[in-house]
């Protein structure tokens, strides 16, 4: 739901990461819930992708992977946390070895910052840095 979403939210303002993570799966499980047309894409994939940067802090890379993986894509209304939630899918495929995979969201990050503005050349450069990290070594 969406209350869950903004109580998720409060609790990460108040550095309560234990409730934000609590609050994001009962946001995404309400929101996953919701049948077709009644179904918030954005709201889902903006609380899957919240939920990802909890669990990737917090060590769970595979479940951070699965949950960014399962955001459909352009669905969060911003190019840039298209490009974000990209950059971290990269980051957790490539810290479960899955390099090929890892790859392929570097470059699509790396593809849609291609364009980027000057203040985002850092997260252009660990996208970049990330497709050198995995790619086959000959």
């Amino acid at each position: 739901s969406l209350a869950a979403g903004l109580e998720a939210e409060l609790a990460l303002a108040a550095d309560d990461s234990a409730a934000a993570l609590d609050g994001l799966r009962r946001a995404v499980a309400a929101q996953e819930a919701e049948a077709g047309a009644d179904r918030e894409w954005g709201a889902l994939s903006f609380f899957r992708y919240r939920l990802a940067e909890l669990l990737e802090a917090g060590g769970d890379s595979a479940a951070a992977a699965a949950t960014l993986g399962a955001i459909e894509i352009r669905s969060l209304g911003s190019l840039l946390l298209d490009a974000r939630a990209q950059l971290a899918l990269g980051r957790a495929l490539e810290a479960i070895g899955e390099m090929g995979q890892a790859a392929a969201a570097y470059v699509t990050a790396a593809r849609w910052w291609s364009q980027a503005e000057p203040a985002f050349a850092e997260e252009v450069e660990r996208a970049r840095a990330g497709i050198t990290r995995t790619q086959p070594q000959e």
